[in-house]
């Protein structure tokens, strides 16, 4: 069981980019046959990172929408086949210790529902009007469902280290409602693509263990020429000591 907290931001770090107000909850499930991810995240206050390819933008500050609010809310779930030679938990939890190369092939349903709300539209009022009338968007909410095939891998090389990567692709049915700065929209039904990708690196002593996991779930909605992307993204670095807490000698089970 894991909680983090986000570190303080400095004043200098809020007149670059904006203030933004968070509630960010991820859950993970790594078992031997299943693996799962569940979040909730509401954020508030954007700011744009890539002015520069919109107009000229020399200021030391960036533009910011500090109104516009997301709430994300999905949850996704896999089989793991090879759960005989392959350990998701090796990878991610370090609850147990994978001695050997191995994959898996994994397959799944998926869920998920996302809103973005931006009263003054998503185009920060610094930019031209003729900007703003293209992505005319001010809100849009979707749900999806699917299903998701890919495959998990993890490399276990020199002397206690390991490298893990999965790349998890799902398909599906796509409802999407958008409302424009000038008039509401009618809800449109899209093909549904998301991508959960992972990777973990670490080395394992005798009683200490340490390593980096990394994770993003990618998903989009199509508008005109536009592709509004949004993602679920966890970052890790942990450093750990075992315990023989019965006093007796342990085994290793490969």
């Amino acid at each position: 069981l894991s909680l983090g907290f986000g570190l303080p931001v400095s004043k200098e770090r809020q007149e670059k980019y904006g203030k933004t107000r968070r509630l960010d909850i991820q859950a993970n499930l790594n078992t031997r046959r299943i693996v799962g991810l569940g979040y909730l995240q509401i954020y508030q206050g954007y700011y744009m990172a890539n002015p520069s390819d919109f107009t000229e933008w020399n200021q030391p500050n960036y533009p910011t929408l500090p109104d516009m609010r997301t709430l994300s809310l999905g949850a996704s779930a896999f089989y793991v086949f090879n759960h005989k030679k392959f350990s998701s938990k090796a990878a991610f939890t370090r609850t147990q210790i994978q001695r050997r190369s191995a994959g898996s092939l994994a397959l799944g349903l998926y869920g998920y529902y996302d809103e973005v709300n931006s009263p003054e539209g998503l185009i920060p009022k610094e930019f031209a009007d003729s900007i703003a009338t293209d992505l005319d968007i001010k809100s849009y909410k979707y749900y999806s469902i699917g299903v998701q095939c890919g495959y998990m891998y993890t490399w276990v090389f020199a002397k206690g280290f390991f490298l893990h990567a999965s790349a998890i692709p799902g398909v599906g049915y796509k409802n999407v409602q958008m409302n424009f700065t000038q008039e509401s929209g009618d809800a449109v039904h899209q093909f549904d693509f998301q991508v959960f990708l992972r990777a973990a690196f670490g080395y394992e002593w005798k009683h200490l263990y340490l390593g980096i996991t990394a994770s993003t779930l990618i998903r989009n909605v199509e508008y005109k020429n536009y592709d509004l992307n949004m993602s679920t993204e966890s970052f890790r670095f942990f450093i750990g000591k075992r315990f023989n807490v019965s006093g007796k000698k342990s085994r290793n089970v490969d």
